[in-house]
C-alpha cells in the first residue's frame, strides 16, 4: 500500500502536527506509520518504536495535550528544543565521562 500524503490522512486519526512530525522526524523513518488505519494502531506503533523522543513530540503535538494549531505545535517544538539546549549545555560544562 502506499504512503498517504498529508491531505489524505483523516484527522480523527492524527493532528496535522502529528502527520508532519511522522512524515519528517528522522528522515520519514517513520511515515509507513501514517498508513496504519486508526489511532489506536499509530499510537501503539510509536509507542513501541523504540524512539523516546519521537513518542514524546507524538504525544506533546497531539489534540488529547490540546495542540490544535500550528502555532501551539510550534511553540511545543520550541520549548523543547530550549530545554534541550540547556541540557546539551549542562552536559558540556558538567558531565564527567571518566
Amino acid at each position: 500500500m502506499p504512503s498517504r500524503d498529508q491531505s489524505s490522512v483523516s484527522p480523527s486519526v492524527c493532528s496535522a502536527s502529528q502527520t508532519c512530525l511522522l512524515r519528517t522526524y528522522d528522515g520519514g523513518e517513520f511515515a509507513h506509520l501514517l498508513d496504519l488505519e486508526t489511532v489506536v494502531e499509530i499510537r501503539k506503533a510509536v509507542g513501541e518504536c523504540g524512539d523516546t523522543l519521537l513518542t514524546f513530540l507524538f504525544v506533546e503535538l497531539g489534540g488529547a495535550e490540546d495542540c490544535s494549531d500550528t502555532e501551539t505545535a510550534v511553540g511545543r517544538v520550541e520549548l523543547a528544543m530550549r530545554q534541550l539546549t540547556v541540557l546539551r549545555d549542562a552536559l558540556l560544562v558538567e558531565a564527567n565521562w571518566n
